[in-house]
């Protein structure tokens, strides 16, 4: 019996000193860093735009929100949810989460917290309120950080390639 347990601490105590190949490293990405002005200018609504690296998925009466990893939100009228139709892309780089109240939409982006107000009846989508550095800057999909001048945003990270 204390043999198995010696066995299970100790295969335990060698993991934790062995960094296996497939765990990312801070070499392995660099972030993808922006001015604190593009950043604030690449937010609004545009046509639609296709998928192409999916996250979260959101729905929200007749709404469905598909977030664009670190892009925006692809907007479709979910009212025939067997078809649902797309209907514009709320466009907010380094963009990742959204909570919805009301008419108010509230989107994570990057650093920033910002406000887009929907009227259904001009079927417009009115950016209200900007509250800036609620976030932190994004860190590494290894978890890594990096610092970036003060009026720097880091809205992705790209894997570096050999």
């Amino acid at each position: 019996m204390y043999r198995y347990l010696l066995m299970v601490v100790l295969a335990i105590t060698l993991k934790s000193c062995i960094r296996f190949v497939n765990e990312p490293t801070e070499d392995d990405y660099e972030p993808v860093v922006m001015s604190r002005t593009d950043f604030e200018n690449e937010v609004g609504v545009s046509d639609t735009q296709p998928l192409e690296n999916p996250g979260k998925i959101y729905v929200y009466g007749k709404f469905l929100f598909v977030n664009e990893k670190n892009k925006g939100f692809h907007i479709y009228d979910n009212r025939y949810p067997n078809s649902p139709q797309k209907v514009k892309f709320l466009k907010a780089v380094g963009a990742t989460d959204i909570a919805i109240k009301g008419e108010y939409f509230y989107v994570n982006q990057a650093t920033d917290l910002i406000t887009f107000h929907y009227i259904e009846s001009l079927n417009s989508y009115t950016l209200t309120k900007r509250v800036r550095n609620v976030f932190p800057q994004k860190q590494s999909p290894g978890g890594f950080s990096k610092s970036v001048e003060e009026n720097q945003i880091i809205v992705n990270w790209l894997k570096v390639t050999d």
